[in-house]
């Protein structure tokens, strides 16, 4: 059980509309690793998040609405990382290697918001309706221009590298893969970069469309 899911037992239930909000996105993401994201059900998220059944469906019409802000969520988390650091490290202009970089740690510190976006992402279906490639796409895309200017790949091709890399990603952290190796400036992350990712991009530019 992750801290944030200790310290919403320890809590009184929510009571404004924010805090319920965030009680039940937590509830979900802490779910989603014993449940399978299609599945979860309005009993399951009233008993993780402590949250009344009436409060539920006074802030949430349905499960569907709650799915789609536990992504939004987890997108958000992602975008606000990568800005964050990379206003952090003052990089002003960023390469394919340090992105791969920035979503291997986003995948080790925010893992339960990664396998929630993987999860969606591997299978769309589990959400039909939801436009969230564009979304992503949209907030995504300063990263998006990185890949076009460093490898020549459009939009389509950056939005899978995306998803692969979090995929990978994910995958890595689940494996132990070192966090010391892992940021831009350390050699042992060409490594990670190299076996890794560099396989796919060449597999994408090869593909016949943008």
């Amino acid at each position: 059980m992750n801290t944030r899911k200790k310290q919403i037992d320890k809590e009184a239930p929510p009571k404004s509309v924010p805090q319920i909000k965030i009680y039940v996105i937590h509830a979900v993401l802490y779910l989603v690793n014993r449940y399978r994201f299609e599945s979860l059900t309005m009993n399951q998220i009233v008993v993780s998040s402590k949250v009344k059944r009436s409060q539920l469906f006074a802030v949430f019409k349905n499960i569907t609405v709650i799915k789609e802000e536990c992504l939004k969520f987890s997108l958000n988390a992602f975008v606000g990382y990568l800005e964050r650091e990379g206003s952090t490290k003052r990089v002003t202009t960023w390469t394919p290697q340090q992105v791969w970089s920035l979503i291997f740690m986003f995948s080790y510190y925010y893992r339960r918001e990664v396998q929630l976006l993987t999860i969606y992402l591997a299978n769309p279906l589990v959400l039909p309706g939801y436009e969230f490639k564009q979304e992503m796409s949209a907030q995504l895309s300063g990263v998006f221009q990185v890949f076009g200017q460093w490898l020549s790949i459009g939009g389509n091709k950056s939005f899978l590298l995306i998803c692969f890399m979090l995929q990978r990603a994910l995958h890595l952290k689940k494996s132990g893969a070192d966090i010391t190796n892992s940021y831009s400036d350390i050699p042992g992350n060409s490594l990670l970069f190299d076996e890794h990712v560099m396989s796919y991009i060449r597999r994408l530019q090869e593909l016949p469309f943008d």
